[in-house]
């Protein structure tokens, strides 16, 4: 083995250098997906520089480079014993997206490929003195660099494919260097999500670009569900009409358990044809006495009505990405409700077995018969799932322990990986005092909502847009309530019992923002003793919205930088 403290040793143990240049490969590629209006070659060579882009990026979430000299390969034995051709790989791609900054001043097609000009984020050689300042060994492992991307003569490789028409070709070399580095450098576990988050394709709000993105992409069936499924979230959002039937005859169900007035679910046996189904119900309640503003009561119901059956489209197409978790949707039945003013639509779920409990009832029960690495597994199967629906551009905003179910064998035995996520709220208008639409709007479900965003999620109209109002329900909301159950699982107790806790303190005044104070002051650090630094880190991150970035997508890859991989990585993948 090659001694550490030599040549590769000193490469690698320069750690900024070569985050450096795997950021500026990055940062290169990055500055080619910010054009949407492209000439058809242009278009394919983006679309597949991006996918390159999202290899490259989840290769190094893979091996943790943002985690600095904490990231796993400087402790791989492949990286100490090939550290020079590792470097070299990442010199020789920068060196390509430098050489692609040139030529696109030469070949008006690639230019035009985009909307800013092309250049790396910076020289190779200013990135290298930089980091390099003032140590004679390191000017020297600089200069080897240099020489490494002459050596690599991308240009010239580069040049006889650059001819209008025939963009596309100048990929294979890319293509090929990071293949070359994702076989033979391969991370401990290639994580199928961090692809997704790496990849800027899901980022688009576009819908055009997202049927392109699903219909490039048969070969990745994570990518073409994500994005078929935001483009539908996208279209609903919209307004836009969508004709598939999601409405089923109500007679076509038959109950044989009580309604739970607090989740508002009861099960039953679905009968299709000739086919009969164990089935959860969920019922959502329209109560048309209070009317909002701009409404008839005709107006009011068929809008409400329309949001559930949305929502029902919505996760009868989701149950087709397993890591979504969400149930196999059939469809919806209606109901007159208990007076003449309401209406209770049921979505209805098939059960894959006729008993269920709730992470909520788990946390309350004996936990005797529990394990850590089941709580871990819960903990790694609710935030990667949240993660996928944010990538889809659809937020869950009822998340709490009585919404997270799990099916039991005939035992009463269950698979902890295997959660399922229930309760989906959909917006509702903004109506009369008192008006809540169902119980979900008390207490114990306000606990687990952000101080910005307590009650029913509403959607406010026009003239309320333009005065200072309501917060919108946002991804960090969703976020927050990911911070309550990640509280939950460490500490194994429902969030109701810490709320308890914390009106018994002295001086302790209850509202939103005092609960968020007084659990990160109190039940928090108590996580680091039974879960470790890094969970207690990724839950108070949660309920701080302590994030890096402000977009939709720096937050989402902050999500799983700091949230979903190190719970991840907690305890096994």
């Amino acid at each position: 083995m090659t001694d550490p403290t030599g040549t590769a040793g000193t490469a690698l143990g320069a750690t900024s250098l070569f985050l450096q240049i795997f950021q500026g490969c990055v940062d290169g590629i990055s500055v080619w997906q910010k054009g949407e209006t492209l000439a058809s070659d242009a278009l394919i060579f983006k679309a597949r520089l991006e996918m390159q882009a999202a290899r490259f990026k989840a290769w190094g979430l893979d091996w943790g480079f943002d985690r600095g000299p904490d990231a796993a390969c400087w402790k791989d034995d492949r990286f100490i014993e090939n550290g020079d051709l590792a470097v070299k790989y990442v010199v020789i791609i920068y060196g390509f997206l430098d050489s692609l900054g040139e030529l696109s001043q030469e070949f008006p097609a690639l230019a035009s490929a985009e909307n800013v000009p092309v250049s790396a984020a910076t020289s190779l050689g200013a990135m290298l003195r930089m980091a390099f300042k003032d140590s004679q060994e390191r000017e020297e492992w600089a200069k080897k660099l240099e020489a490494m991307r002459d050596e690599a003569k991308v240009s010239k490789k580069l040049r006889w494919a650059l001819k209008e028409g025939e963009i596309t070709k100048t990929l294979e070399l890319l293509e090929s260097m990071i293949d070359d580095l994702c076989k033979f450098f391969k991370p401990p576990e290639n994580d199928p999500v961090a692809m997704q988050v790496a990849n800027s394709l899901l980022s688009s709000l576009n819908i055009s670009k997202l049927n392109a993105v699903a219909a490039g992409a048969p070969d990745d069936s994570m990518l073409q569900s994500l994005a078929l499924l935001k483009v539908m979230v996208l279209q609903l959002q919209l307004g836009a009409r969508n004709a598939e039937k999601v409405d089923e005859k109500d007679r076509s169900l038959r109950e044989t358990g009580s309604l739970d007035e607090r989740t508002r679910r009861s099960t039953g046996v679905f009968r299709k044809g000739t086919n009969s189904t164990d089935v959860l119900v969920e019922w959502k309640l329209i109560d048309g006495s209070h009317i909002p503003p701009g409404h008839t009561a005709a107006t009011y119901r068929a809008m409400a009505g329309n949001r559930i059956k949305n929502l029902a489209r919505l996760l009868k197409w989701s149950s087709r990405l397993e890591d979504l978790r969400t149930l196999d949707c059939i469809g919806v039945i209606t109901r007159d409700g208990p007076s003449d003013d309401e209406v209770r639509y049921g979505i209805v779920f098939s059960m894959s077995r006729k008993k269920y409990t709730t992470l909520k009832t788990i946390l309350e029960g004996s936990q005797n018969n529990i394990y850590l690495d089941d709580w871990f597994k819960v903990a790694k199967s609710v935030t990667r799932a949240v993660l996928c629906l944010h990538l889809a551009g659809w937020l869950h905003k009822g998340l709490r322990s009585e919404n997270i179910l799990y099916f039991q064998n005939d035992t009463g035995n269950i698979s902890y990986e295997e959660p399922y996520l229930a309760g989906f709220e959909y917006s509702r208008e903004i109506s009369a005092p008192g008006q809540t639409e169902g119980v979900t709007d008390d207490l114990e479900a306000n606990l687990y909502r952000h101080e910005a965003v307590q009650g029913v999620p509403e959607e406010p109209s026009k003239d309320d847009q333009r005065k200072a109002g309501k917060t919108p329900f946002a991804m960090k909301h969703d976020i927050y309530s990911i911070g309550i159950l990640l509280l939950e699982l460490g500490l194994q107790k429902p969030i109701i019992q810490l709320y308890e806790e914390a009106t018994q303190t002295e001086e302790y005044e209850h509202s939103a923002a005092a609960f968020r104070e007084w659990i990160l002051s109190k039940p928090l650090p108590k996580l680091g003793r039974s879960r470790g630094k890094e969970y207690m880190r990724a839950t108070e991150l949660c309920l701080k919205s302590d994030f890096e970035g402000s977009s939709t997508d720096e937050m989402q890859q902050a999500f799983y930088k700091s949230v979903v991989r190190p719970i991840s990585c907690s305890w096994g993948r």
